[in-house]
């Protein structure tokens, strides 16, 4: 779950879009569920209310997209390997929780430890960060469940 792993660059070209909007960068918070219904809706076709992904052709055409505050990402395979895993991260931050494992959590400030080196979980001064972000989780479990 930490950034080297899941953090992916994406590059979506269309000759359509108008060339002020061509070579933006964005640090926005998007998923690669956001591509299907970015292809569909490029495509011009509906997208099925099922998709939990966003389209992310407002954001290309320059008439705004709803940036996401936070996203989930989950591990749940059962490998032997790689614990199972279930974290949120927002621009700030991450917290990493081990379902199978409560007993270790991860939090990390993104800002000052871009590279999370530096577990913030059991330190009391961020108590209250790791919980609200415990219940971040929880929240976005129950929505995609």
């Amino acid at each position: 779950m930490h950034d080297l792993s899941i953090r992916v660059p994406m590059i979506i070209y269309d000759p359509r879009i108008k060339s002020t909007r061509r070579g933006i960068i964005d640090s926005s918070l998007a998923l690669n569920i956001d591509i299907t219904p970015t292809i569909l809706d490029l495509a011009g076709l509906s997208i099925p209310e099922k998709i939990q992904g966003r389209s992310l052709v407002p954001f290309l055409n320059g008439s705004g997209i709803t940036s996401r505050t936070e996203i989930l990402t989950e591990h749940l395979w059962d490998l032997p390997e790689i614990p199972q895993t279930e974290a949120v991260r927002t621009k700030q931050w991450k917290y990493i929780r081990y379902p199978q494992h409560p007993e270790f959590e991860e939090l990390y400030n993104l800002k000052n430890d871009p590279i999370e080196k530096n577990n913030l979980a059991f330190d009391i001064q961020y108590s209250d960060i790791r919980e609200k972000l415990s219940q971040i989780c929880n929240q976005l479990i129950l929505k995609v469940s």
